[in-house]
């Protein structure tokens, strides 16, 4: 999984380097696509989520009395375990969050990427026209919405229950 992760945050910086000096080199022009989009905010969001593995492998215990006799916790990827455990009961950072993350925008990367098949490419059109058409029909819901509960809130206030 490490080197997944290692190949993503150190290729996407090298992939822009050059293909931004391939086309100077050629004299062609280079448009930043939302692909590259997705592998900034991808590369940024798993350095983040490699930082929180390193803090929490060096991190003292949370709650070091919870842990004795029940697991050896010398070792860092143990320290480690124990302290993403020990997180859930305070207020502390959890990696599950960024992980959710780095899985929805590679998933949203594959479909970028099926959009340039001759299959799903009319079908994934379709598809952002409908969202596009049910954001329209969202937005005007929870303005109705909104227009309705401010009136029967001013007009029936004064009911008692």
């Amino acid at each position: 999984m490490s080197m997944g992760i290692a190949t993503t945050v150190y290729t996407a910086p090298l992939k822009f380097i050059v293909t931004k000096v391939f086309t100077s080199y050629t004299h062609r022009r280079y448009d930043w696509q939302l692909g590259d989009q997705i592998d900034t905010f991808s590369a940024f969001v798993q350095t983040f989520w490699i930082y929180f593995v390193y803090a929490f492998e060096r991190k003292p215990l949370y709650y070091p009395e919870r842990w004795e006799g029940v697991m050896d916790v010398s070792t860092p990827h143990a320290r480690m375990m124990a302290n993403i455990e020990d997180s859930h009961q305070g207020i502390h950072f959890r990696l599950e969050f960024i992980i959710g993350i780095i899985s929805a925008l590679n998933w949203l990367r594959l479909v970028i990427m099926l959009q340039l098949t001759r299959k799903f490419g009319p079908m994934l059109t379709i598809i952002g026209s409908m969202f596009n058409d049910l954001a329209i029909f969202g937005a005007m819901w929870a303005l109705f919405l909104l227009i309705f509960a401010c009136s029967g809130f001013l007009l029936f206030n004064e009911l008692e229950s």
